[in-house]
């Protein structure tokens, strides 16, 4: 009889559980189980490595920069160094920004609350930015490699071949705006929409909490007066040596030998006679380099006025 009663019970709690929503909560516990083992393996073997191609590095950061590898959900925070691989998404928070360097040379300096996708496809780099601010300087390595970096957000498409652009994308926005300091810019002509330059970006240097990393036209104009400037003194410098070692010569020679003095002389002054037309021509060359610096400004500025007469010619007939 106590068995049959055992047995009673038993039945009894059987039909007590698997009534109502306990087997239903049952099987949620189970799924919540099963699917946080599989998340935590997940992330513990692929999580802190990544499985593609290295193509750049972190070149600094400041406060919180993420990174998620391709094809993963766990968002990992990178530090100053790390490398970069392919497909990564780059994420910055509110007063962070980030500067990375790819294979090719083209380094990019991400603005706060930016996200970016990088994707290395024939050795060409491309970008998709999804929100944010980015600053793109770009040189060629090489006359022969002709090739661009391609900029993506949306229905646009930008391809910088070489130079310095600065690249928004604002919400609710569906293509990029964008402003040339320097370069060539080139537009996707399959663009559903018009995407002309910009003079200047409202609000741009704001978006990065270190506005010293930030280039504009003006540093651009200042690097190369002091580029040209460091030339003129290196040869005066060198120059000026020069002059010094061959006096200190011609003091040693007329000591020791009388009758060489008089050739010396005629030799010093041979010499210092090409110096003069040495010099004389690299300050030509430093006037025609001058000259050509600001003719390529009045040509920009000429390029630009062009440019807007004809977007306001545009408007002006769409209406």
């Amino acid at each position: 009889m106590g068995w049959i009663s055992n047995r009673a019970g038993l039945d009894n709690m059987k039909e007590r559980f698997f009534s109502g929503d306990k087997p239903i909560l049952f099987l949620l516990i189970f799924n919540i189980v099963v699917f946080t083992g599989v998340f935590i393996y997940d992330y513990t073997r692929y999580g802190s490595q990544g499985s593609q191609e290295v193509i750049g590095s972190i070149l600094y950061k400041s406060n919180t920069v993420k990174r998620k590898y391709d094809s993963e959900v766990v968002w990992k925070e990178i530090e100053t160094g790390n490398s970069l691989q392919n497909r990564d998404t780059i994420l910055t928070s509110e007063n962070s920004q980030a500067k990375i360097r790819l294979l090719d040379g083209s380094e990019i300096t991400i603005a706060e609350n930016s996200m970016i996708f990088i994707d290395y496809l024939d050795n060409q780099a491309n970008l998709e930015i999804s929100a944010g601010g980015l600053q793109i300087t770009r040189k060629p390595n090489s006359k022969e490699n002709t090739s661009s970096l391609g900029i993506r957000s949306g229905d646009g498409v930008l391809k910088l071949v070489e130079g310095v652009v600065n690249v928004e994308k604002k919400k609710n926005q569906k293509t990029l705006e964008y402003s040339i300091l320097s370069g060539s810019v080139n537009v996707d002509p399959s663009n559903p929409l018009p995407m002309l330059p910009k003079k200047s970006l409202d609000g741009f240097e704001k978006l990065f909490p270190v506005a010293a990393d930030i280039q504009t036209t003006e540093s651009l104009q200042k690097s190369t007066i002091a580029n040209s400037s460091s030339s003129i003194k290196l040869d005066s410098s060198s120059e000026s040596h020069t002059q010094k070692q061959n006096y200190d010569s011609d003091k040693v020679q007329k000591v020791s030998d009388p009758n060489v003095s008089k050739k010396n002389e005629e030799f010093k002054n041979s010499e210092f006679n090409s110096e003069s037309e040495h010099d004389s021509r690299s300050f030509s060359e430093v006037k025609k380099q001058k000259r050509m610096s600001e003719e390529l400004l009045r040509q920009e500025k000429e390029k630009r006025r062009r440019e807007r007469e004809h977007r306001e010619q545009r408007e002006f007939l769409r209406l």
